[in-house]
């Protein structure tokens, strides 16, 4: 399978990260982020972060899960609330045709977003973590 670009939505792993998270699942979880997104910038991946939080909501929780250099494995980030068209943005904004982008969402109704907007090439944010590479021969094609 040949892919482009990646688009990602990772607000779950912002949020999950407050001072209530215990500070072992704090640190496995960045570290599991970290090699995914390292993982994604040795391959030549660009990446596109999409978020629901403001902008200064998101660059605190990036700061504070992945350091001062964290915005750094973000090729752009797009922070929007706007369901039903942000995933077309992200296409216009990466200038790459759907077919060659994969979709990272934290949940199906994600998922079924990036679908409905002809991403084809979808992975839950919590396989990707789990891998803790850029695992995108095993992306699911909803054109199977």
């Amino acid at each position: 399978m040949t892919i482009d670009a990646i688009v990602a939505n990772m607000d779950p792993v912002w949020t999950s990260t407050g001072d209530d998270t215990k500070p072992a699942a704090k640190h496995a979880q960045s570290a599991a982020l970290k090699r995914f997104l390292q993982s994604a910038r040795d391959d030549g991946y660009p990446l596109l972060l999409m978020s629901e939080l403001n902008a200064a909501s998101l660059n605190n929780a990036i700061g504070e899960t992945l350091g001062d250099d964290g915005i750094t494995y973000f090729s752009a980030i797009l922070s929007s609330s706007a369901c039903g068209t942000r995933y077309a943005v992200a296409l216009h904004t990466l200038a790459t045709p759907a077919h060659r982008v994969v979709a990272v969402g934290a949940d199906e109704r994600e998922l079924e977003e990036a679908r409905s907007s002809g991403i084809t090439r979808c992975m839950p944010l919590s396989d990707a973590l789990r891998r803790g590479s850029a695992p995108f021969s095993h992306a699911f094609s909803s054109d199977r």
